[in-house]
This record gives structure tokens, sequence and C-alpha cells, in this order.
């Protein structure tokens, strides 16, 4: 521990009392100060640059730890625009209307937002969120967001139908699932963008995957299943016949069940063309850093760590809408659930503005602080924020 250490080098550190009287009654009330503030900034400029029609936004939580047991769960909501965080609720298992049960708090937390923005005087378009069964009861049901269109992430849809092609993939019984099921995905993805306004037309081609797999791509009018489409969108292929399915084999009918699964057809329906979660995705990641999964935390303290992931995941997308985020090179990954590659683009590290706000703070909630004194510590903390290079001499000092 480090108080042993300190005892054997003979060193004198602070007690845990005193280190946490600081962080009450200094750090936190800077943190609260700097966040408020930010707060108000952010969605000034999201009011700013919304039309008349609304706002689009996306809306996921993110618990405190795997499984069913969770304590907190944090609900971000994110203007698809500007990918500046607008609202952020979080929610404890012990609240009046969770009764103690980890799996309603994303829900409720979802709920809360809403009402939050709505009472902000922000008009909401529509709203994407991942394929969660609770929160699309709600916003159906609920009369106070029946103006809201109820938009799916098409990475969650298309997740389960991967999963279930890799259990087939598993069968003795379905010995080339294993060759079609990315170009099954890649399929799903390509018609998802391709026909983004006509939803009903990309479902009938994502459906004309079945003929494909047998070696039929056109004549399609006679499928019972297929309506408006004549054949296949590709170009003239080959006669390879090494992995095609026979339709009377049992093989053909497991496929079949899951591209006709009936919760991904009307999900393909509602599926977002563009907007999606992963900006939540990525701020949920953040959090990670400042209240990672393996510690546990009190409600409040938790509370205070998803407020310093806020302020970084909002500077880092002010940069980005203003170009001045560098980047240093691009690498190849995998794409997960999706069996290909894709390029990354890895950023430098930026200068974070607000963790200079909150260390200005400090001085502000600092009991029986003369103006002096105030005077001092603020331009120690220039002094701090100079780069080395450009720092003042003494004369300049003196001067000063």
């Amino acid at each position: 521990r480090a108080s042993d250490f300190a005892d054997v080098m003979g060193l004198a550190l602070p007690a845990q009392r005193t280190i946490h009287d600081l962080l009450v009654n200094l750090i936190l009330p800077s943190v609260d100060h700097v966040y408020v503030n930010h707060m108000r900034d952010m969605r000034s400029t999201v009011r700013n640059v919304m039309d008349g029609r609304g706002l689009d936004i996306s809306i996921d939580g993110r618990y405190d730890s795997p499984g069913y047991s969770a304590t907190n769960c944090t609900v971000s909501t994110i203007d698809l625009k500007t990918n500046l965080i607008i609202m952020v609720v979080n929610m404890h298992k012990r609240m009046r209307g969770i009764e103690g049960k980890s799996g309603r708090m994303e829900k409720e937390g979802v709920r809360e937002g809403l009402k939050r923005i709505a009472a902000l005087v922000y008009k909401i378009r529509s709203v994407c969120s991942d394929n969660d069964a609770k929160i699309g009861k709600m916003l159906r049901e609920d009369a106070h967001f029946k103006d809201i269109k109820h938009l799916l992430d098409f990475w969650h849809l298309i997740k389960k139908i991967n999963h279930n092609l890799r259990e087939l993939e598993k069968k003795k019984s379905c010995p080339n699932i294993q060759f079609w099921r990315r170009k099954i995905i890649n399929h799903a993805y390509f018609v998802h963008l391709k026909y983004a306004r006509n939803r009903a037309r990309g479902l009938n081609y994502w459906m004309s995957v079945l003929p494909h797999v047998t070696g039929r791509h056109s004549y399609f009018q006679k499928i019972p299943f297929l309506n408006g489409i004549s054949k296949c969108k590709h170009t003239k292929l080959g006669r390879d016949t090494t992995h095609l399915i026979k339709r009377d084999s049992d093989e053909y009918q497991e496929l079949k069940a899951v591209i006709l699964k009936t919760t991904f057809l009307s999900g393909f329906l509602r599926a977002s063309p563009k907007k999606n979660t992963s900006p939540n995705e990525y701020f949920n990641s953040i959090i990670n850093m400042y209240a990672p999964k393996k510690n546990a935390s009190t409600p409040p303290w938790y509370e205070e760590r998803v407020k310093l992931a806020t302020l970084h995941f909002n500077n880092l997308s002010l940069l980005n809408m203003l170009n001045l985020r560098e980047e240093r090179y691009d690498t190849s990954v995998k794409v997960i659930g999706r069996g290909s590659r894709a390029v990354k683009r890895k950023m430098a590290k930026v200068d974070h503005a607000w963790r200079r706000e909150v260390r200005h703070a400090h001085y502000c909630f600092k009991e029986n602080l003369s103006t002096n004194q105030l005077v001092q510590a603020e331009f120690i903390a220039f002094l701090s924020d100079v780069n080395p290079e450009k720092r003042p001499t003494c004369a300049e000092i003196i001067s000063h």
C-alpha cells in the first residue's frame, strides 16, 4: 500500500479523510461549475444549428458493470447533426419505479432524458436507438412521444442475423453457410444504404438472397415472397456451382428461417439509413476511462465521473466540427460482427481546455482567500499552462 511505502521512506502523505474533504469541498464544486456552463454552451450551439424540423438524436444506455447486477446506468442523448451530447441521465437501481431491477434503468433513463429535452423547448423529430423492445414499446405507448419517429440502429439488427448464421455454420447439415455468411452480411449493408428512401424495395432485395444462393438470379416474379423485383442487381456470374444450396435441402430451410425472420424484417423497415448509435458507443468507451466497470462507485461519485467523460467527449466533437484534430496515420482493423476490415483513423492527442477551467475554478471555491492571494493563485495557474519554451522571464514576472 502507498501508506506502508510512505512509512518506510519517511514520507508524510495526506490522510484519506483529508483527500476526501478536498474532493468534496474543492474539486467537485469546481467540476460542477464548469460542467453546468459547458452544457449550457453545448445546448446553445445545437439550438443555433437546429432547423425547423427538429432534432435528430441517438440515445443509448451504459451500465456500470457487466451482467445483470448493475447499480448505475448512464443514458446519453447525442445530437446527430453536431455529435454533441445535449443530455445525460444517470439512473440508480434504488430509484423509484425501478425497484431494484437493473433491466429497467435504461428504459426509465430514456424516458427521463426525452422529457428533460422537451422541457428545454427542443422539438425532437427522430430518435435512433438499439433494438430494445422495452424502449420501442415505451415510445409507441407514451402520449408524450407520439410525434417522435423511432428509428433503429442497423448494426444491432444485423448482429443477430450474423449470430444465427454462425450457429448454422456449426451444423453438419449446413456445409455451405460458412461460404455465404460474409457475403450475406455485406449484401445486407449494401441494400440498407442503397435503398435508404425505399425501405420496402430494399427489403425485397434482402430476401433475394434465397434464390441467389440456389443459383437463380432472374425470373423472381414466380417467387411468392418477392414482390416488385425481377432479378439480382449484380452483373453476370460464372458457372461455378461449388457452394450452391439446393432448394429441397434442410440447409436451405434453415437459411430461409434466418433470412425471413419476422423481427428482422419489421426492424429493417424502421432502420435508420444514416443515423446510428455509434457516437453513444464512443461516449460509453470514454466513460470506461473515467469510471471503469471493474471499479464500483456510489451514485454521487459515479455521476461526477460521468461529467468528466461528458466534457472529454464534447471537447473532441467540437474539435472535429472545426477540423482542428490532426490525423496521425491510418490503420486497418477488423469490423466486429461483419467479417471484414475497415480503415480506422488514428488522431493526435488534443488539448482539453476544460481541465484548465476546472483547475482555475478551484481558487474560486477556496475559503477565506483574500483578493491578493486569489491573484497570486491565478498567476501561478497561468504559469503552469504556458509552454515552457514561452514562459516569461523573472523580470517579466516581477513587472506583471
